[in-house]
């Protein structure tokens, strides 16, 4: 059970510092799409030749190995400190936010909801609601902004993750009601290693992270970033960690 969120942690922090490093290289914007679809089909390649050499099960079975556990905790610290101590950090968030408020700026007047970048945080903003919350009254500086964002915006995270707890005791129920008829030979375990792996797919496709970042982004850091103490190195990594 711990693998899954221990190499779903340990690939994200890898995965991010390998895509921090792409970002700072000069490239042209043709060239840095052409190196992602290079990428991106390589790695399809690759799962593909996994299933139809039938590797995944016997790989799976190495990779979710108890001993492999201290494994997976190092390489979440290394990617962790690679990530906060990278040399040219400052440089990486000055470009990230000037990059981000050009695109902002060009496409805001617009208001696409339909853009990949911002369309989900335009559309929350009509859901927002303004409530009363004491308990952060007692924060300040960005954890106050952050948390009063969250605040505004818990109806509708709290309906999103009240689907998915459907959906997910629906599983459930229909897995104990053939546990309890007696059918137990529908999935052997070398489908169930098989699987393993497209839940890191079903765990992307089920993750609020776009949303949550589009949503802070239109409401709070398109305005916020003109002001020199908000694009201060300490202040933005306090923030994404609170986030």
């Amino acid at each position: 059970v711990l693998f899954i969120p221990l190499s779903y942690l340990a690939g994200n922090f890898l995965l991010f510092n390998f895509c921090q490093r792409i970002y700072m290289l000069n490239y042209s914007t043709v060239r840095r799409r052409w190196l992602g679809a290079i990428a991106t089909g390589f790695f399809l390649v690759i799962i593909g030749s996994l299933y139809y050499l039938d590797l995944v099960a016997p790989l799976t079975r190495i990779f979710t190995n108890w001993m492999l556990l201290p494994v997976w905790v190092i390489l979440i610290l290394v990617g962790y400190k690679s990530a906060w101590n990278y040399p040219k950090q400052n440089e990486f968030i000055r470009k990230t936010i000037v990059q981000s408020l050009s695109f902002y700026e060009a496409i805001k007047s617009t208001k696409q909801e339909n853009d990949q970048y911002i369309g989900q945080g335009l559309k929350m903003q009509k859901q927002l609601q303004v409530t009363k919350d004491n308990q952060i009254d007692r924060l300040e500086g960005n954890e106050y902004l952050n948390a009063l964002l969250f605040s505004r915006y818990r109806q509708v995270f709290n309906k999103k993750i009240r689907a998915l707890l459907v959906g997910f005791s629906i599983v459930v129920v229909g897995l104990t009601s053939l546990r309890i008829a007696g059918v137990s030979n529908y999935i052997n375990e070398v489908d169930t290693l098989q699987l393993l792996p497209l839940l890191f797919l079903l765990m992307y496709f089920l993750s609020f992270g776009k949303q949550i970042v589009q949503m802070l982004f239109v409401n709070c850091d398109s305005s916020m970033l003109y002001y020199s103490f908000y694009r201060e190195r300490s202040t933005i990594l306090k923030g994404f960690t609170y986030r």
